[in-house]
Formats: structure tokens, sequence, C-alpha cells
């Protein structure tokens, strides 16, 4: 069966373990954010409570061979990669491993059986059904609190093999929920960009039919704390363990809290091998409207810029043309990776695209994730500052900054592979998506954070001297005491004044008890004020 074009459809998202007990009341920043991203808490496999024979995701661990037989695609794909690279990109275990850094899951998909994910589009009062095939569903996490689902699916239908098809598939498919909603219900919205319905079937069950009329009609589940809701065919295929919002109820049990962090679209990817569509060259491209359609997910050739220079500019700066005069075009996007090719002179490229450029394409999705994810977390200790003590806030602030230098160390690099077009096409794409930029400005902002910590501490510092200071100053009676009076005060030998005028007599006996009692009474005063002025400060 011949493949037309391939699809990915990306949905990276935010993750926090939240313990039993947790409420919309509740505050999640109040938890420390390793105990809330601890990939440890993952199991190998994770199933559904109502259904454990059908639905299961299981993690699968990166291998470049097989019953020591090497395995061609991985191995090319892992050696395509600096070492470091690779150890953000694929799960497998490698020598002084502390913790994990990613784990990676397969859902269980019988390819005898349909799988299928279904576009219906409305079209000027009639419809048109799109037919995907699913090869896989996908799933990444990282240490940093943030994942990567992944639809991977193949067109092998004769009639949707055409430029126009191709477009509807990546605009509509990827819809998550309305941009908008008009007066008149969802209507407008659906001739525009939202399917009609997207329906998933894995394993010749229907998964979920998403036609998004929650956001029509009476629906209080709509509203400022939840203007949008995820769909059916992303929701479904979590398991039990996952919620997606929070309700004034508490959890019974330990939950995984999916929180997105896009817009109403997923990313996409996509390879297409139509010798027709590869004819553009290193000049033709910049004025073509069927490419900027493509690249930046529009549905129709009609582009959604009406100024040709800025159309050329724009084309220009997210287009790859290293092998345009070959027949190879890479565009790339905030949103998208694309890649046009007359597949039958380059065949390999549709292995580079489903490998290393997939590959490519989640590390930078889980990187510009993770900053969103830090800059929320960063915003949010603000609201925490006002209800916790200085000793939580300090440790919170303190687990965040450790983990987000773990990140920059181990998760966004500079450069991910020696290979000069990977070189190229990564800065590219960083540059794009404003990755190095967005790091600066989070950098700044952890920096404040920082000297937040700082000037806590030192505020305590001074607090703690002017405290040892008052103390020291309590004591200051009782040492010009017995400063004066010797420190041989209860000595026989060399006794005070009284002993030395009245040696033996009855007057220097009642001095003696006199100074005893003054001295004993002066420490007893001293060491209740104390004791008083500790509880005080313990109060405050």
């Amino acid at each position: 069966m011949e493949t037309y074009s391939k699809h990915h459809f990306m949905f990276p998202f935010r993750w926090d373990i939240l313990p039993a007990k947790f409420s919309q009341n509740d505050i999640k920043e109040n938890l420390s954010f390793d105990s809330r991203t601890n990939l440890r808490e993952l199991p190998e496999v994770l199933k559904n409570n109502t259904n454990e024979n059908f639905i299961i995701w299981e993690r699968k661990k990166f291998e470049i061979s097989n019953e020591n037989e090497i395995i061609p695609l991985n191995y090319s794909e892992f050696t395509y990669f600096h070492e470091y690279a690779a150890k953000a990109i694929y799960d497998f275990d490698y020598p002084w491993k502390k913790g994990d850094l990613i784990k990676y899951y397969e859902f269980y998909i019988d390819k005898t059986k349909k799988n299928q994910y279904q576009i219906s589009i409305k079209q000027k009062g009639s419809r048109k059904e799109i037919y995907l095939t699913i090869d896989g569903l996908t799933l990444h996490f990282y240490n940093t609190g943030v994942g990567v689902l992944s639809y991977n699916l193949s067109n092998t239908e004769p009639s949707q093999a055409n430029s126009e098809t191709l477009l509807q598939i990546n605009e509509y498919g990827r819809r998550i929920y309305p941009q908008f909603i008009s007066s008149g219900g969802l209507a407008f919205t659906k001739e525009l960009f939202l399917a009609n319905y997207i329906s998933l079937t894995i394993n010749d069950t229907l998964i979920a039919c998403e036609n998004f009329d929650k956001y029509e009609g009476n629906n209080d589940s709509i509203s400022v704390v939840t203007p949008y809701l995820l769909p059916s065919f992303i929701k479904n295929i979590f398991t039990d363990q996952f919620i997606f919002n929070l309700t004034e109820n508490a959890l019974s049990e330990q939950k995984i809290l999916i929180t997105k962090v896009t817009d109403d679209r997923m990313y996409f990817q996509s390879w297409c091998g139509d010798p027709q569509l590869a004819v553009l060259d290193s000049n033709s491209f910049l004025i073509n409207d069927w490419w900027f359609a493509h690249i930046f997910g529009d549905k129709e050739i009609q582009t959604s810029i009406a100024n040709q220079e800025l159309k050329k500019t724009l084309l220009k700066e997210h287009t790859y043309p290293r092998w345009a005069d070959y027949g190879t075009l890479y565009g790339m996007s905030r949103d998208s990776f694309v890649c046009i090719t007359n597949h039958k002179k380059a065949p390999y490229i549709f292995d580079h695209m489903e490998t290393m450029y997939y590959s490519l394409s989640v590390l930078c999705l889980a990187q510009r994730a993770s900053i969103l994810k830090f800059t929320a977390e960063v915003a949010n200790l603000a609201d925490v500052a006002k209800l916790n003590t200085e000793k939580k806030l300090i440790a919170n602030i303190k687990d965040i900054y450790r983990n987000y230098i773990e990140f920059i160390n181990k998760l966004y690099f500079r450069e991910i592979t020696p290979q000069i077009q990977g070189i190229e096409m990564y800065s590219q794409f960083q540059k794009i998506l404003k990755i190095e930029e967005e790091i600066k400005n989070l950098d700044q902002e952890i920096e404040e954070l920082h000297n937040y910590i700082h000037l806590i501490q030192s505020e305590n510092q001074n607090r703690n001297t002017n405290k040892l200071s008052h103390i020291a100053t309590i004591f200051l009676p009782i040492s010009v005491v017995f400063s004066v009076l010797g420190a041989n005060f209860f000595s026989d030998e060399s006794g005070p004044l009284s002993y030395k005028l009245f040696s033996g007599s009855i007057v220097s006996k009642v001095l003696d008890g006199l100074f005893m009692g003054f001295g004993i009474s002066l420490t007893l005063i001293a060491l209740i004020y104390i004791i008083l002025y500790l509880i005080n400060q313990f109060r405050k």
C-alpha cells in the first residue's frame, strides 16, 4: 500500500503529580517541584482500570540492536546525534545514570485491526471525509514536568493524494477546541477551520468521536476557570491515572494532572512525496502560495497574507532550501515542520523525517514546553509567597532553581548533531521558536527569584544578629556584677572586699549572703526575661 503523505500531530502538555486530598482550592506550587515531576512515579505500564485488557501504554526503551543484530534505522538515527543530546531524546539505560530524564511509552496497537483517524469537514454546504491510518501513538514524559503526545498517521487513500487535501489534513486534523464562537454557534467556525468532527478508532474499537458540541447550548463546565476542555480523542487515550481539570471535591487518590501549553492547535509534522508538488526550485518557492499555506497550516492556497514582500521575507526565513533544486524543500514554523519531495528520487528522505527530524521536532517542543512550564512556576510563586512561611517559600524557590539548572544542562543544547544539515536545520528551528531568546528572559526571571532568596536570608541574618545583641545586652549587668565582685567571689582564700575588711565577723557573713542573693536573683530575672523574649519571637 503506497503512502502519499505522513502526518504527525503533536500535543505538548504539562504534567503534575498531585497527592490524595488535593482539591481545586489548593495551589500545586505549594508542593515541591520534585514531588510533582518525579518520573519514577510513572510505572512501566499504564493501564485503564475499567478495561485493563484493552487500553494500555507500555514503556519502550530505545535499542539499536535486537538479539545481537543491528537495527539499521535505529542505529543510523542514534548515531546522528551527539551523545549528550541522545540522552535527552531517547529513553535508554546508560552508565552512571542518575535518575530518569525521559520516559517513552507506546500505545498497544494491533496492526491487523482497524486503526483510523477520521476527519470530517464542512465545505460550502457539503461534507468531506478524510481517512488516515494510525501507525502509532506515543508519549514522551520529561522530568521538567512536560510531555509530548504524538499521533503518527499515514495517508494511503489515492483520492486524498492531492495538494488540496494535504492542506486540509494539517488544518482541520490538529484542532483541539474552537478558536472562537460566533453568535450562531459553531456553524461558522466549522466552515472556516474547525472540523465537523474527529473520530479515533483503535483496534476495531471507536475510542472517541469529538464534534465539539460541548461548546454549544447549556454547559456549566465551560467557565473562566476552564474556558476550554481537551477533546475526547486526547482525553480518552489517557488512562484513569490522569485527570484534566480539578474540581472542588478533593482527590480520592494520587492523580496526574494534564494541562495544555499550546493554543487551539496541535503542532504538526508532515512529509509528502508528490512529484507534481516537488517542482519548486530555489527561486519559485519564494512566490508560491501553496508552499506558504503548507508551512503555516492554512487550509487552502489563498494565503493568510496580502503583502508580497512580507510573504517573500517569511518564506525565506521559514524555508530550508539546501536541496531545492533537487526537488526537496523543508519548511518550519512555530507550529510545523514540513517536507515535500520527489520520493522516487530520494526515498531515504522519508526515513529521515520519520526518525532524526521527528526526534528533533519532539526535542524542540519539549524545550519550548519546559520554558513555558518554568515561566508559569515563577509567576505562580507570587501567590505562594503570600501564603507560605519564608522557610517553605525559600525551599520551593531553590527546588525550581535546581531543576531549571538541570534543564539548561541536560535538555537545552546549542547543537545536537555533528552533521552540517542537522546543525543548520536545528539552528533555524531554534531561531523560529525563539528558544534562545526565551531562555534569556527566563534566566532573568530565575535570577530575580534567586536574588529574592538572598534578600530574605540577609534580612533573617540581620534579624538574628539583632536578637543576639539584645540577649547580650541582657547579660551585661550580670557580667558587670561578676567583674566587680571578682571571679573568686565565693573563695575563702581571696574573697571580696567584705571578707577582707570583716573577716570572721557576722558582717562578713551577712554581706556574703546579700551578694549571693543579689547574683542569683539577677540571674533568674535575666533567664525569665530571655525565655519570655524567645517565646514571643517564636510566636512571630
